[in-house]
């Protein structure tokens, strides 16, 4: 039952133990010692840890002590609490592998964070969206085409 009291789709994707997430959470402090979490910080992370870079993300969003760099104009904001179950995880894979696309390419980049809710629960996937001039959307059912799409809209 949703939160808003209508049932939910059943999932369909095994989300990660939540022990493990809190667990490297506070084990990826090691790698962010003032607290702000990089894309490098993350990636060091995951190599040395032996853990998936998506797992590293999702991770950084249950330690309250972590806060996300954002250098970039645009963020794209993942849920990783209850949408693991709908497969918030790929929209992990599918942000990194677009960003290093875009940065191999020159282009302009954007940040990747995660959230443990974005408040869309019966809707998920769901993805956030943040702008440099302020604006802000959510993209629910969110695949990696509306991914692609969303990119090539709000990254100049």
């Amino acid at each position: 039952m949703s939160l808003l009291g209508r049932p939910r789709p059943p999932p369909t994707h095994k989300a990660m133990p939540l022990e493990r997430l809190v667990s490297l959470g506070m084990e990826l402090e090691g790698h962010a010692p003032d607290g702000a979490v990089t894309p490098a910080a993350l990636e060091a992370f995951s190599e040395s840890e032996g853990v998936a870079l998506r797992e590293a993300y999702a991770a950084a969003a249950f330690n309250p002590n972590l806060r996300f760099d954002r250098p970039n104009d645009t963020a794209f904001i993942v849920c990783t609490g209850g949408c693991q179950q709908y497969g918030a995880l790929e929209q992990l894979d599918t942000l990194i592998a677009l960003r290093r696309e875009r940065e191999a390419a020159g282009d302009t980049s954007f940040d990747i964070c995660a959230k443990t809710c974005l408040d869309a629960c019966d809707h998920g996937p769901v993805v956030g969206v943040q702008t440099a001039d302020g604006g802000a959307a959510k993209i629910t059912k969110c695949d990696s085409a509306k991914l692609k799409e969303a990119i090539e809209s709000a990254v100049e």
